[in-house]
């Protein structure tokens, strides 16, 4: 495991190193035209002190003209099938994606993301496997869950050769979560207060800080060989079982309905195994999820890879001088 977590410690800092300052715009972004006072952080505050600091702030409509807009007119999911001679296939998936939506609040995940990336340039959330009742001991039904990521600008980071918008060429990802270090102690019996504290100026990622720990969640892509075994059915159809799926009692099920072995094929089968972390050691091996991709969705208001570094921006990056501009001359003529 100290390989794995020393591994995952220079990769992340490789990533930081390149993007902690783009980030950084993306969330100042954020708080531009969300939190009261933000327009006037910066070097501008010493030129108005103790003066008055007047905010008109016409980016906040902006931005939630935007988001208005996208709620009025929503984008959804409609499977339809690949010929078109199975349409009930894809009525079924649609139903069974809404039932999903319906039961995570996925509305408001889409939301939460879309305002994100609208006001700072990136937002992202996360698929999730969930059991259909957790009270139920004999309900081993599981069914997908949709989950948000705030501050995803902050919170996700994806491998930089990773050059895809959708991310499925990535190799491994990271979530950070921030944690109060009284209860990172209480849930992982771990103190953080013997960790080396990285000083803010190095450009480092601090995994711990004075009063808070820094957990992730790592996501690392792998691609085993693995054996696929070919069937042919009395009708002459064609059925592919994988190695594990091949019990005692299941090639003699095969064999009683009629169904003769053909051939086997060595093929590569992605999978993605998932690892909670801290700036310390590996915390827990959660061990291999569901599905073959890294399952955290990205989505950039506009976005670009410069000097290849993946860069975004939302409606406020190109509004924010013009607003400053306007803040200034009103509270000039307001000190006057």
């Amino acid at each position: 495991m100290q390989e794995v977590h020393d591994l995952a410690l220079r990769r992340f800092s490789q990533i930081w190193d390149a993007v902690s300052d783009e980030r950084e715009q993306c969330v100042e972004d954020r708080r531009f035209y969300s939190v009261v006072g933000a327009q006037w952080e910066g070097r501008l505050s010493e030129q108005f002190a103790n003066k008055p600091r007047m905010e008109f702030n016409k980016v906040h409509m902006a931005v939630i003209h935007t988001i208005n807009e996208q709620r009025n007119n929503r984008i959804t999911v409609d499977f339809v099938s690949k010929d078109g001679s199975d349409d009930r296939t894809a009525d079924i998936c649609d139903s069974l994606l809404r039932a999903d939506e319906e039961r995570s609040n996925a509305q408001d995940v889409y939301d939460t993301c879309f305002e994100e990336k609208t006001g700072g340039g990136i937002g992202a959330w996360r698929l999730v496997t969930e059991y259909e009742d957790e009270s139920d001991p004999d309900n081993d039904k599981q069914r997908v869950g949709f989950q948000s990521i705030p501050d995803a600008d902050q919170s996700v980071f994806f491998d930089l050769s990773a050059k895809r918008t959708d991310k499925l060429d990535a190799k491994f990802a990271f979530v950070i979560t921030e944690m109060q270090k009284t209860d990172f102690k209480d849930k992982y019996d771990e103190c953080p207060t013997t960790w080396p504290i990285t000083n803010n100026n190095s450009g480092r990622f601090d995994w711990a800080t004075k009063h808070t720990v820094f957990i992730a969640e790592y996501y690392l892509k792998e691609s085993a060989n693995e054996t696929l075994s070919y069937f042919t059915t009395a009708g002459g159809d064609t059925e592919k079982y994988y190695k594990e799926e091949l019990s005692e009692d299941k090639l003699l099920e095969l064999e009683a309905v009629g169904t003769s072995f053909s051939h086997t094929r060595k093929i590569k089968k992605p999978r993605v195994r998932k690892y909670i972390m801290s700036g310390n050691s590996i915390m827990e091996d959660t061990g291999y999820i569901a599905g073959e991709h890294i399952p955290i969705v990205m989505e950039f208001g506009k976005r670009w890879v410069v000097d290849g570094i993946e860069r975004a921006m939302g409606r406020v990056r190109l509004a924010k001088d013009p607003q400053r501009v306007l803040n200034v001359q009103i509270s000039s003529l307001v000190h006057q």
